[in-house]
């Protein structure tokens, strides 16, 4: 639909009063006056923004007043911000009133509309003051019960109600048949009841009409997905006069808005967030986004308007000792004063907090943003420890990546100040009280930041907002929502609708600036999220380049956290760390060595080149999960076979504890198959995998008859997967093994403990490798059922009769010659490319 906005085409009447207009100017406009029907006393009806009040008059207030309740009360989009009050206001028993703001709002008695300044403030009932009867010269008639204002042109402003019922289809412009209420003989604009428009979500064109036809045609769009239906003889406008039409109209003066125009029907904090949004978007698909938005821009938070509360959930503070305590207030430096006090006014201007008798006090700090304003905090450390904790789950932030597998879409949403929009309890208000260093004792009306139990509160609210649409269209992590539902664009905007309409029904707003539609990536929690799979961040990572070698524990314990974060990015990470980690400990002197600034510099390369790890697909192929041992750690490498391909999903890693490194071979090749299937049992339980290894003597493991130990324990563990184990050399697969290969090779494959180099035995036994099989350990329970052998001489031959017993796959050796073996024979494995093993 084509619009147009003319100007300087005519003007009212009765333009609104400034706050410092004259009774002079007054007269220059009075006309009549008007008589407005009173009940119950000194007492009238009227609108304040469209939202129906009732008005005490009281000569003895010296402004007019309206109550907390009464503000708030008005709907979102037409409520005023307030100013911050800068005078004193006291009852009659001289209690100072405690003020929320300030502004000049829009007062309607019958058909008349004033714009009036209105105070918002503890008082029990709204008050019509001596500010307002003086400038519209109001007198009360006892004997009539009415007020009668005489500073008003009332005669020709006409209500416009409809005739008949009228429905308006999704998506179309019609026309409503209506009639003034009382004929004027004016002609003048339509003005639209901003009550009208909220109730049934139309917009009314503003028009010049005359109210000398019997029917008035009035102009609607209904952009809503439903019919709208108008019922008969209701008010929908006001017909104002205006004092001339211009005879002719520039054509400098007409704006016209074509359908190509991108976000004119936009809200000014809306169009940055639209134009984002269309850099991947087809001509028609912007339309629908642009509609979108114009339905649901009432979800966003508007930056001239207070803040709005949820309507769902509240904080409440438990504490195990509610014995009250007071801190003194700490001293703040002299050029942190004003910027303290402009922030509590800011806070008190915004609702957000109020004046405090409470017995409880925590002091407050100054903090630096990154922008460098200032934000005030209060330390609850105090308050905190008595507080009963509440046990509510936080997601971890890897099972929400793990849900944006196969999505082509992406909606990053932001709620605005999220704790402030949730209202603390009223009867634990007063807990959070805090004091300020220039006198003054305040308490939080909404969820301040600090408290202990805000994140699980956050947590629990959004999840039953969003109940049911989260792990299948949108993921939440506190107040950050990501939107991937959809394969195209018709669904993920059909998702958005779900999950916006959800946040509109619970009075959660989203802060524009801060929410990202229609992306083919987006940022999560220091992840790049795409359909390509999952990558780091490179305003985070490219932070390394610049890091400096550590100087002491807190700064490489600074380093060590921001690497942490991203192993899974980082192959062979507790290898790489190994020593910087050793230096972190207990009673290690700090010596900064070369191989530690090796190890330094490999971290920073692999995080600024990390590669994309895939999403899981519980549809896709079978895991593949790849393990191997050193002597100082275990590592692994989960993939899954994806259109054919096979894609890395994560890397893990970790350093072995003194008493594991004393493990032989075998024994920490099983512990790392061990640690990583429990690592990575959320992926591997309840289906079949692939386990490879390049450790042939697992297969033999588990063909153990008589485990026990910690050998037993382990199988336990294991026997509840059901996975195929393959024999992998090193050489050709690199991924796992080269966690282990950096150092010390020969270590590695040489058990400490039986002597046996692993490897070759695998691959046969020949006179070159008897030595190392002739004392095996004793203390081993892993080879415990093994006899050593004593007397195999095989220099310059090989006795395979004596020695050796073949099999299809195995090399058995026996026990003493001339004795019985008390013991199954050992077996090794000759050849055995693959095992499947199902518990």
């Amino acid at each position: 639909m084509s619009t147009g906005t003319q100007t300087d085409v005519f003007e009212t009447t009765a333009p609104p009063l400034s706050e410092n207009s004259t009774s002079e100017e007054a007269d220059s406009f009075c006309v009549n006056s008007v008589k407005i029907k009173g009940f119950r006393g000194m007492r009238i009806l009227g609108l304040i923004e469209g939202t129906p009040i009732e008005w005490k008059l009281d000569c003895g207030a010296a402004n007019t007043f309206i109550t907390e309740e009464t503000y708030y009360s008005i709907l979102p989009e037409y409520r005023p911000v307030l100013e911050c009050v800068r005078k004193r206001f006291e009852t009659a028993d001289g209690r100072e009133l405690k003020m929320l703001g300030t502004a000049i709002m829009t007062l309607s008695f019958d058909h008349i509309d004033l714009y009036f300044r209105i105070f918002v403030g503890d008082v029990k009932c709204n008050l019509l003051g001596q500010d307002f009867m003086e400038r519209h010269r109001c007198n009360w008639n006892y004997g009539e019960n009415t007020l009668e204002m005489k500073d008003i042109d009332f005669n020709r402003t006409c209500r416009v109600v409809t005739i008949k019922a009228t429905t308006i289809p999704s998506g179309h412009e019609g026309v409503i048949p209506s009639k003034v209420a009382k004929k004027a003989n004016v002609e003048g604009i339509l003005i639209p009841l901003k009550l009208f428009v909220h109730t049934y979500g139309l917009s009314v064109a503003r028009v010049l009409l005359s109210d000398t036809n019997d029917v008035l045609y009035v102009r609607v769009f209904n952009s809503s997905d439903a019919p709208v239906t108008v019922p008969g003889d209701i008010q929908i406008a006001l017909l104002t006069p205006v004092l001339k039409i211009n005879d002719q109209i520039r054509a400098s003066d007409v704006y016209c808005v074509d359908s190509d125009r991108s976000s004119t029907d936009l809200p000014v904090y809306l169009i940055d967030l639209y134009e984002d949004g269309c850099n991947h978007l087809t001509s028609e698909e912007k339309g629908k986004f642009k509609q979108f938005l114009i339905e649901r821009q009432t979800a966003f938070a508007d930056p001239k308007k207070p803040m709005e509360r949820a309507y769902v959930g509240e904080h409440v503070i438990n504490l195990h000792d509610k014995t009250p305590f007071k801190e003194a207030p700490r001293r703040v430096p002299i050029f942190k004063r004003e910027i303290l006090d402009e922030e509590i006014r800011k806070l008190e201007g915004q609702g957000l907090i109020e004046e405090s008798s409470s017995p409880w006090s925590s002091p407050v700090v100054l903090v630096q943003k990154k922008d460098k304003s200032w934000r005030l905090c209060v330390d609850y450390r105090r308050l905190n420890s008595r507080t009963i904790k509440d046990a509510y789950p936080i997601p971890r932030v890897s099972d929400d990546l793990d849900s944006l597998a196969g999505s082509k879409w992406f909606t990053s949403l932001d709620l605005n100040m999220a704790y402030h929009q949730i209202p603390v309890a009223k009867e634990d208000r007063e807990k959070t009280a805090f004091c300020t260093p220039r006198g003054g004792l305040y308490q939080f009306k909404v969820m301040p930041f600090g408290l202990c139990n805000a994140p699980a509160t956050f947590q629990r609210i959004i999840e039953s907002v969003l109940r049911g649409l989260q792990w299948h269209i949108a993921v939440l992590y506190l107040d950050d929502i990501i939107v991937y539902g959809g394969k195209d664009f018709d669904e993920h905007l059909t998702c958005l609708r779900r999950v916006l309409d959800r946040l509109k029904e619970a009075n959660l707003q989203l802060k524009a600036k801060k929410c990202s539609f229609f992306q083919k990536e987006v940022v999560f929690f220091g992840h790049i999220v795409s359909e390509h799979g999952i990558k780091t961040d490179p305003s985070k990572t490219l932070a390394v380049d610049s890091w400096k070698i550590p100087q002491n524990v807190t700064e490489l314990r600074s380093f060590l956290g921001l690497a942490s974060y991203y192993r899974k990015f980082i192959k062979d990470f507790a290898q790489i760390a190994r020593c910087l980690h050793a230096l972190t400990s207990k009673n290690v002197k700090w010596l900064w060595t070369d191989e530690c600034t090796q190890a330094f510099e490999t971290l920073k390369e692999r995080l600024t080149s990390a590669p994309i790890l895939g999403y899981p697909d519980i549809n896709g192929g079978p895991f593949i999960l790849d393990t191997d041992a050193s002597d100082f750690a275990i590592g692994s490498v989960l993939s899954q076979i994806q259109d054919g391909k096979e894609k890395v999903i994560a890397y893990a890693s970790r350093t072995l504890n003194s008493a594991e490194k004393n493990y032989c071979v075998t024994r920490k090749e099983m512990l790392a198959v061990v640690f990583f299937v429990k690592h990575f049992k959320h992926y591997l339980l309840g289906r079949e995998f692939n386990l490879r290894t390049d450790h042939g003597s697992l297969v033999w493991l588990y063909r153990f008859k008589e485990p026990d130990g910690q050998i037993s324990r382990w199988l336990q563990q294991l026997s509840s997967y059901n996975f195929r184990i393959f024999h992998r050399p090193g050489k050709r697969y690199s991924n796992a093994d080269a966690l282990s290969r950096l150092k010390h090779s020969t270590d590695a494959v040489i058990c400490k403990q039986c002597k046996l180099n692993v490897l070759e035995t695998y691959t046969g036994c020949t006179h070159q490798h008897v030595d190392q099989l002739r004392y095996p350990t004793a203390r081993d329970r892993l080879f415990a059922p093994v006899n050593p052998i004593e007397d195999a001489n095989l220099e310059g031959e090989t006795r395979t009769s004596d020695v050796r017993e073949k099999t299809d796959d195995l090399v058995v050796l026996p026990g003493k010659r001339g004795q019985r073996p008390n013991r199954p024979p050992r077996a090794v494995p000759r050849k055995q490319p693959s095992e499947s093993f199902n518990f």
